[in-house]
């Protein structure tokens, strides 16, 4: 029996862990700041114009999304500049 046993193929053993992710990780200040302006895009423009406002150049020297993650006055630029604009036109 142990002959048979040993002939059988193994399967390859999993790794027990993920490799480390080279992406850096948002704190949770900024993760909360990016889901506040994705949520009001979203709201105001609906899902395909919230994500052509948040990833084009909007005139903020950075894509929005960026801009708010990075800082308080960025997510507040971002939510002001949200509200100012035509529904019509996320991207302009």
């Amino acid at each position: 029996m142990s002959d048979e046993q040993d002939s059988a193929p193994r399967t390859p053993r999993r790794p027990y862990f993920r490799p480390a992710s080279n992406v850096p990780k948002l704190s949770p200040e900024s993760a909360a700041r990016e889901s506040q302006v994705v949520r009001a895009a979203t709201e105001r423009f609906g899902l395909a114009g919230a994500m052509a406002f948040l990833n084009a150049d909007v005139g903020l020297e950075a894509r929005p999304l960026k801009l708010a993650a990075a800082s308080p006055e960025g997510a507040r630029a971002v939510l002001a500049l949200i509200a100012a604009r035509d529904d019509a036109d996320p991207g302009e």
